[in-house]
């Protein structure tokens, strides 16, 4: 007996990604190899993931999606004799969100050994922000900000 494979709708749906859900309903009696999601726009041909799971499977897409487009995919199953697809099911991100001004105008207000405070003006009547920063040829990191353009950046290196 072959396994059975079912295709679930896709949540988390954003402009450049989405998590793709499916089940093994009955696993048959071959030996599963391989698990995992056939995706496609409207050209023609599969690309293929590999899923994380036993039974339930699941795949989110690192941020590669192209905003505004409908995808179609497909669970599958691989033994060694045969690969068994769930239904195909359709996504459409959403569309890109539109680009903003950059903030201006960034400068310190206080400064200690481990602490440094920054405002910036806005620009762009945004409430949300990525602040990035590093050591000299460092890592960047970064801190999401909500709210009002200032931030005080803790436990630096003096």
């Amino acid at each position: 007996m072959p396994p059975v494979v079912q295709t679930l709708p896709a949540d988390y749906v954003t402009y450049n990604s989405a998590t793709l859900h499916g089940v093994i309903t009955e696993h048959g009696s071959l030996e599963i190899e391989l698990r995992g999601f056939e995706w496609r726009t409207d050209a023609p041909g599969y690309s293929q993931v590999n899923a994380e799971g036993d039974s339930i499977l699941t795949y989110t897409f690192p941020n590669n999606l192209n905003a505004n487009t409908l995808y179609r995919y497909r669970a599958f199953v691989s033994t060694s004799d045969t690969t068994v697809y769930g239904a195909e099911l359709t996504f459409m991100t959403q569309p890109a969100p539109a680009p903003c001004n950059e903030p201006t105008g960034l400068m310190q207000t206080a400064v200690s050994d481990s602490t440094i405070s920054i405002v910036w003006t806005d620009n762009a009547e945004a409430n949300e922000w990525d602040l990035r920063y590093r050591m000299n040829n460092g890592v960047w990191d970064t801190v999401d900000v909500y709210g009002t353009p200032n931030y005080t950046l803790e436990g630096l290196n003096s």
